[in-house]
């Protein structure tokens, strides 16, 4: 049983106990018990424990009245109103429990990501990337960008980033979708810019996905390790001799396939 309910439960014991009529001072007071909610909300009123449905009936002095069940309750108090002068009300606390996140973790309505990365193609390469969004539940929706040694080249990747978490505890599996535009000096050379078109026609670009695991070391960070696939068309330059001789060169496109592994930290 948790902490919250045994407090809860020794709460409306006393609170009966008191109002229990025979007691020296039920002539000269009135008990109220007020019953806080984990929504937040508040009632005033007469508190019953009904402990074979485990739920919780408020009556009000009104007449009406309201059941909700024990383990949405947070804590227990009573307000003794005393009728004789001077007019005074007096407050009886029960100590309240922090609501209980998983591992003290903490997460905001936005997220950062930062990564280590290799990436296996026809040559091994070596990079890093961050990415940066807002959480909505399970789902994280943002942008990343990143510093990578890519089959020999420098590239500079820029890319939407889509994650959903499967849990929420101490140990949580994810999985990720990624779709984007890699820059490099031949994009640059050749004024190639980013364009949806991309997606269905020729041009550079790059989908990737993965899954992973985020580790909770501390309240607002989780450390991260996860693998997968990503898909590159790269631009390239191509030489050749035409008829007359001089050689020409112009932009090209190469594909290439890639599996990665990351590692780093998720805020």
């Amino acid at each position: 049983m948790s902490t919250v309910r045994v407090q809860v439960l020794a709460a409306l014991l006393i609170s009966l106990l008191v109002s229990t009529p025979g007691g020296s001072a039920r002539a000269q007071t009135q008990m109220n018990n007020v019953i806080r909610l984990r929504s937040g909300v508040e009632y005033i009123g007469h508190a019953l424990l009904d402990t074979t449905t485990n739920t919780v009936h408020v009556r009000f002095r009104t007449g009406g009245a309201v059941t909700f069940p024990l383990d949405s309750v947070v804590s227990v108090s009573t307000y003794e109103e005393v009728r004789e002068a001077p007019l005074r009300g007096v407050w009886h606390y029960v100590p309240l429990e922090e609501e209980v996140v998983p591992c003290g973790r903490a997460r905001s309505w936005y997220f950062g990501e930062i990564r280590a990365v290799a990436l296996q193609g026809e040559k091994l390469g070596f990079g890093a990337e961050a990415a940066l969004g807002v959480r909505l539940q399970g789902f994280s929706l943002g942008i990343g960008a990143g510093a990578w040694s890519l089959e020999g080249k420098s590239r500079t990747p820029v890319f939407f980033h889509a994650k959903y978490m499967f849990s929420d505890g101490c140990t949580n599996p994810f999985a990720f979708l990624e779709a984007g535009f890699p820059f490099d000096a031949y994009t640059s050379s050749y004024g190639i810019r980013p364009s949806v078109a991309y997606a269905t026609k020729a041009g550079p670009k790059m989908f990737g996905v993965g899954v992973g695991v985020d580790f909770v070391i501390s309240k607002h960070i989780d450390a991260s390790i996860d693998a997968g696939y990503r898909y590159f068309t790269l631009a390239k330059e191509r030489s050749y001799c035409p008829c007359a001789g001089i050689p020409v060169t112009e932009s090209g496109l190469e594909e290439l396939h890639t599996l990665f592994a990351r590692a780093g930290l998720s805020f």
